[in-house]
């Protein structure tokens, strides 16, 4: 599959070829997609993170433009989960619901028979490193056993969207 963008186009066509490249490739594949509920605060992250708008504000597109092509891979996406949850192939994960019941739910799909105490973090703070959320993580509680995980035909689903929202500060957390 050749393509001009290095992630996911919000341009239709791409994005039904990317798919067809994705099923032809692995047709017995289980997927993992991850949104985000508040599309506003992770446009506003992204430019956070990826652009200086305090030195050049006109250095970055604008908001709305990053948060219209979010709703629209985001939709994407949901639809693709629709179409591939009903077959027990994809798992949805929104970043406001990563907490230790959702991990030990994923890990459980995935066949491991684990339970998470609390939830894993990539993006543990650091206030000596002048990026203090990239690249640093705290020990994972979670517990393993040898016996099978509980069977489960698809993935149980993730809350409603009128969920509680979490504070995400960052594109990455």
């Amino acid at each position: 599959f050749a393509s001009e963008y290095p992630h996911l186009s919000t341009r239709p066509e791409v994005r039904g070829e990317w798919v067809e490249f994705l099923e032809t490739l692995f047709p017995c594949s289980r997927i993992v997609l991850n949104l985000r509920r508040d599309r506003a605060a992770q446009a506003q992250a992204l430019l956070d993170s990826f652009f200086d708008t305090n030195a050049d504000p006109l250095s970055a597109p604008p908001r709305t433009r990053i948060q219209k092509e979010l709703e629209a891979v985001s939709q994407f996406m949901l639809e693709w989960h629709g179409n591939r949850s009903r077959l027990g192939r994809s798992f949805l994960m929104y970043t406001e619901d990563m907490d230790a019941q959702r991990f030990t739910e994923l890990a459980q799909w995935l066949g491991q028979p684990c339970t998470f105490h609390s939830a894993p973090n990539a993006n543990e703070y650091d206030p000596k490193d002048a990026q203090p959320y990239f690249h640093h993580s705290k020990t994972v509680d979670v517990a393993c056993t040898s016996e099978p995980p509980p069977q489960l035909e698809k993935a149980p689903e993730p809350p409603s969207e009128h969920a509680p929202r979490g504070e995400h500060p960052s594109a990455y957390e």
